[in-house]
């Protein structure tokens, strides 16, 4: 239980390394709040594995308070942060993982590694920027719910 919980209290860590591997300047960031489904248990911890990413790459919300006076950067930045940017967005992770076994952090395109939606409130200019969504089919999966 501890597991399943510590890895959607990290949804904010997950947004930041995303927009650190977008290249935006994370000491711009003065603060940053999420939220994120927290995964049942399983007795195989692959499955766990694969529960747990879905709920950060399918359910976690990030919002992120910037202090930067370029709109068009940060409008471009939300566009390509959430995971529905990446193109192994849609497939569970929790099947990739059963397919890829523990290998699958080096096999799945890493850009998926991201909240489902990131919000971003610029200071300096007052605008706010969201993109991503809930999918709430995998979650449904992932959830054991389908």
């Amino acid at each position: 239980m501890a597991g399943s919980i510590q890895v959607s209290a990290r949804i904010v860590e997950t947004g930041l390394y995303k927009l650190d591997t977008l290249k935006f300047d994370l000491r711009s960031v003065m603060n940053g709040f999420g939220l994120s489904p927290i995964a049942p248990l399983h007795k195989d911890p692959l499955i766990m594995a694969g529960r747990t990413n879905d709920m950060l790459l399918y359910g976690g919300i990030t919002y992120f308070t910037v202090d930067v006076d370029n709109d068009d950067l940060v409008k471009d930045v939300v566009n390509k942060a959430p995971s529905s940017s990446s193109k192994d967005y849609g497939k569970s992770f929790t099947d990739l993982v059963m397919q890829y076994g523990w290998d699958f952090l080096y096999k799945v395109d890493p850009s998926i590694f991201a909240p489902a939606v990131i919000t971003i409130n610029s200071i300096k200019t007052g605008r706010t920027y969201t993109a991503g969504r809930i999918n709430k089919d995998i979650l449904k999966k992932a959830l054991g719910l389908s």
